[in-house]
This record gives C-alpha cells, structure tokens and sequence, in this order.
C-alpha cells in the first residue's frame, strides 16, 4: 500500500505541475504572478503533511479498514504533492523575473540546489539521531515529521517575509529597457556611417577631431567588460522574445529532453529507497 501511495502522489504532481505553470503564467495578481502561489502551496504542503505520520483520520469518521486507510494517506499525499508543485513552480519561476543576469540567475538556482541538498542531509542526520535515542517506531517518525516540517515552515516565512515580487519585477523590467536604449545607443554610435556624420566639421573631415572623438568612444565603449555586455545584451533580447515563446517549444529543445530524462531519474533515485527503507526498518 505503501508504494501506491507514493506513486499517487507522484502522478498528481505530475498533473499539477505543468497546470500551475501555466496558470500562474496567465494569472497576474496584486502580490505578482509566483508568490500567492507560494504562500498557498506552503500552507497545504505543511498543514497536510504531518498527517502522512499519523493514525488514520478518516478511519475515526468512517469505518477502520484497510480502504479507509488507504483513501487517508493517498488523499494526504495527494494534497501534499499539489502544495509542492505550487511552492516548487513559483520558486523556481521567480529567479528569471527578479533578475536579468544570467550569472545571477545561476547562482540562485545553485544556492537553491545546495539548500536542498543540505536539508535533506539534514533531515537523515535527524533521522539517524532520532532512530538511535528514542524508543517507540511511530514516534520516532512522527518527531521527525514535526521537526522537519517547522524547520520548513520557519525557513518559508523568512523567504516570503524578504521577497517582495512586485517590486522586484517592476525593477528588472525597467533595467531592461534601459539596457536595451544602452546598446541601441552603442550599436548606434559604432556604425561606419555614424562616425563619418558625427566627425564632419563645417562640412570637412577634420582628422584631428576624428581621432580624438573616436580615441573618446572607445574609451567609453572599453569601460564596460566584454563578457557582462554580452550576456547582458543575450538577457535582454531574451526578455523582449519571451512572449512570443510558448510551452510546445520546449518539445523542440533537445535540452528540454535532457534535462527532463536527468530529473526523472533522480527522482527515481529518491523515491525507490524512500519505499524500501521502510520495509527494511520493518523487519
């Protein structure tokens, strides 16, 4: 029963996932277009998930079978994973919105990456420590259940309490229109035809006034490294295209197919021990 739990779960976050995405894309908000997404999604996955640890809720208003039970823990799995790709959605979807350095964009995923290793490491260490100290096998869960989900919970409040969406979109939107007048700006004064006009003095070429005009552009064009430029200027084409993009064209990137083939055997990778751990502490 256990494994179909897990796998009802994992079906409805598969469901609920692409629907979130989509909808949060299309649905615009007084607190943005992620964030309400969060704060709804962190409310259900921590309201919901200490009941996967404890005796059966629905066995008290209905009959005390196995289908009850089973009805329990899937309704609750169900809602936790629909919470989590709300939170997961909304969290990942941010970082593109509040920033259009590439280099910024990931380093925020690999902080995000790294926090969620370092809490899973946590939670184990918990476990190990837990498992070792306290008598009684549901308690032992259900401390580990609690602690886990108040962590999260506290680390969630500290996250929506410093991030302010609206403010931050509306700044890197007006970054990018700046940016795009800069570069327009440059590619402007970088044109053949524009030195040529820019450097005819009373209708003559003066050569003087040419190379020191030309010595001046350079050294303001020089001011700015080639790198950020570039990328800046990759981020803000990207911007000004993203809404000609559609959700069918990641079916044409191959990227899309690597990515997603990596995730999904990660998540193999996680789930599979998560069932068998339990039958081997079982016995």
């Amino acid at each position: 029963m256990t494994s179909l739990v897990f796998l009802i779960g994992q079906v409805v976050d598969g469901l609920a996932t692409p629907v979130v995405g989509v909808v949060s894309d299309n649905l615009d908000t007084r607190c943005g277009k992620r964030m309400p997404w969060y704060y709804v999604g962190m409310l259900m996955t921590g309201g919901t998930f200490i009941f996967m640890f404890q005796p059966c809720v629905f066995c008290h208003f209905f009959e005390n079978s196995e289908m009850w039970a089973f009805t329990n823990y899937a309704f609750f799995g169900a809602v936790v994973n629909i919470g989590w790709a709300m939170c997961q959605v909304s969290h990942m979807s941010l970082v593109p919105s509040i920033s259009l350095s590439r280099l910024r964009r990931d380093m925020l995923n690999n902080l995000r990456g790294n926090f969620t290793f370092l809490a899973n490491l946590g939670v184990l260490m918990l476990a190990a420590l837990f498992f070792a100290i306290i008598p009684g096998a549901a308690f032992k869960y259900q401390l580990l259940c609690f602690v886990s989900v108040g962590c999260g919970f506290a680390c969630s409040i500290f996250f929506v309490y410093n991030i302010r969406e609206k403010p931050l979109t509306i700044a890197c939107r007006k970054l990018a229109k700046e940016y795009k007048h800069m570069y327009s700006k440059l590619s402007t004064m970088s044109s053949p035809e524009t030195y040529e006009g820019s450097f005819m003095v009373g209708g003559s070429n003066d050569a003087a006034t040419q190379e020191e005009a030309a010595t001046l552009n350079a050294k303001e064009v020089g001011k700015e490294d080639e790198e950020n430029r570039k990328e800046r200027l990759q981020s803000t084409t990207s911007a000004t295209t993203v809404s000609d993009f559609r959700w069918y064209h990641w079916l044409k990137s191959g990227q899309f197919w690597l990515y997603g083939g990596v995730y999904m055997a990660a998540r193999i990778f996680q789930n599979v021990p998560a069932v068998t751990f339990r039958l081997f502490y079982s016995t």
